[in-house]
């Protein structure tokens, strides 16, 4: 992968890249000094599937999504939340 691609967690699973930056789509949000998975506001259709096969709700399946993208990158990580009050909360930590 290079600077001007963009991954998946299946696409870059198991890589090592210097960069890796994440958007937290609608369905991730940080309330109470907690992560939120609201699924209803999921886009992935695979993701909000009833999973019998690995026995994850689809709530562990969508945070074990977003622990492997966002431990990719070696030299710095960029985080981006598209809700506000998420936002707001990454930036009073940086």
């Amino acid at each position: 992968m290079t600077i001007d691609e963009a991954g998946n967690t299946f696409t870059i699973q198991g890589l090592d890249l210097n960069y890796d930056g994440v958007c937290l789509g609608p369905s991730n949000k940080y309330r109470d000094e907690k992560n939120i998975i609201d699924v209803g506001e999921s886009h992935g259709k695979n993701a909000t599937k009833v999973r019998h096969y690995d026995g994850l709700t689809v709530e562990e399946y969508l945070r074990n999504a977003l622990n492997v993208l966002m431990k990719r990158g070696v030299h710095r990580f960029y985080l981006y939340a598209v809700d506000n009050e998420s936002r707001k909360a990454l930036r009073s930590v940086y």
